[in-house]
């Protein structure tokens, strides 16, 4: 006889409940290169002393460049991520590499500056 299978409904979230973020929490901003570029990142915690990252943005010197929509974008996407439970570590390990275990990705290298906590 076959196992059954019993599908979530609808509205069942795949996640956890989202984290809501206070309207004012600490930034720290952390200017950073990759692959010759020059990038700011930003990352959000909670409350002043938390390491325990919610939300990260990345721009690059060149504002309202594809790039820096590009990772803009990416940071958004990272930061819903984190706000559900996702770890920094859990996010960059899934991100591609190079041989050398090297971040391919300007994002990747950020989240690799996060979980080293070099900022």
């Amino acid at each position: 006889m076959a196992a059954s299978v019993t599908e979530p409904a609808i509205d069942a979230p795949l996640w956890g409940t989202r984290a809501v973020l206070p309207q004012r929490r600490p930034h720290v901003v952390v200017p950073f290169e990759f692959d010759g570029q020059r990038f700011v990142g930003g990352i959000g915690t909670v409350s002043a002393g938390d390491r325990t990252v919610r939300e990260i943005w990345i721009n690059t010197h060149k504002r309202h460049s594809t790039l820096d929509a590009m990772v803009s974008g990416y940071a958004v996407a990272v930061s819903i991520a984190l706000q559900h439970g996702a770890t920094v570590a859990g996010i960059a390990a899934g991100l591609m590499r190079n041989t050398d275990g090297s971040p391919l990705c300007p994002v990747g290298a950020f989240l690799d500056i996060i979980a080293r906590e070099e900022w």
